[in-house]
């Protein structure tokens, strides 16, 4: 896993990533919303079926109970706390089957249950994550994860292969 820390606006990092991109990528952020209008479970089936993966509902469902969301697949966004809707835009990036799956700025969800945010990453990581993250938090992070701090330039330059 990989981070980068940075106090670079969300909206702009998410243009300088879309500017530099020659992979396929899928990004937590809060930049980008689930669709309000659709459940837990159209949000998930939209990508699902927009990109024709082979997904199961059942292999779906099996996610959603892990991250405790299957009571909660007919919810729209506004019935969702921030946590769900983190889970929910991670499950959304695990399906796209992208070579790299960006985080940006989500730590400040986990506020109240560090500890999640601590276990999510080590169980759900791999060598394709990358966490941007706000200064602030840097030292945080760097006690209770284990990654490689990258510089912004230099990851944008040599992780996204320009």
């Amino acid at each position: 896993m990989i981070a980068v820390f940075t106090n670079i606006d969300e909206k702009e990092l998410l243009q300088q990533i879309k500017s530099y991109n020659n992979i396929k990528i899928a990004v937590v952020s809060d930049y980008l919303p689930l669709i309000s209008n659709l459940n837990l479970i159209e949000n998930i089936e939209l990508i699902v079926n927009y990109h024709n993966i082979g997904v199961s509902l059942h292999e779906i469902e099996n996610d959603l109970k892990k991250f405790d969301l299957l009571n909660k697949k007919f919810y729209r966004k506004d019935s969702l706390s921030m946590l769900d809707i983190f889970y929910v835009k991670y499950l959304m990036c695990k399906y796209y089957n992208a070579e790299m799956t960006i985080f940006i700025n989500q730590f400040h969800h986990f506020s109240k249950c560090r500890n999640e945010y601590y276990n999510f990453f080590k169980e759900n990581s791999n060598e394709k994550s990358v966490i941007i993250e706000r200064d602030v938090y840097k030292k945080l992070l760097s006690e209770n994860l284990i990654f490689e701090e990258m510089d912004l330039d230099v990851w944008l330059k040599n992780s996204l292969k320009i």
